[in-house]
């Protein structure tokens, strides 16, 4: 079981970094969903979620840059590389055909439990201070 952590989008202010760890908070739960909706066998939660996670990365460049008109900086090749992710997941979603949004953010190669590219790019933005 994984341990639970508190949904980052309670945060007060809107900033790319509450933006972005919101999304990353809201696509691990999603995926654990699908995850669990696959193990019962109910392929259509499953796509649900599937499409639920491609909405939402696609959302995430129009989020961050709503976020910057709020103030703050966020870096441009960073923009970049969600704006990439956003595109793909679109072209999945109109195509209507297989789900592969789950893997958008998982390069060729990631283990099982490794953090996706999201999830690193958070971790090197905006390092946790919290001692585990």
């Amino acid at each position: 079981m994984t341990e639970q952590k508190e949904d980052p989008s309670q945060a007060e202010a809107i900033t790319p970094e509450n933006v972005l760890k919101s999304a990353s908070f809201k696509l691990n739960t999603l995926e654990e969903e699908a995850d669990q909706a696959l193990t019962m066998k109910d392929t259509k939660l499953c796509r649900q979620k599937l499409v639920e996670q491609a909405e939402m990365i696609v959302s995430l460049p129009d989020q961050v840059n709503g976020a910057l008109k709020k103030g703050g900086s966020f870096p441009k090749q960073d923009l970049d590389e969600l704006q990439r992710f956003a595109q793909l997941a679109n072209e999945v979603l109109e195509s209507e055909g297989d789900l592969g949004a789950l893997f958008l953010l998982f390069p060729k190669g990631t283990k099982v439990g490794e953090p996706n590219q999201l999830e690193k790019m958070v971790e090197r933005l905006y390092p946790s201070s919290e001692e585990d």
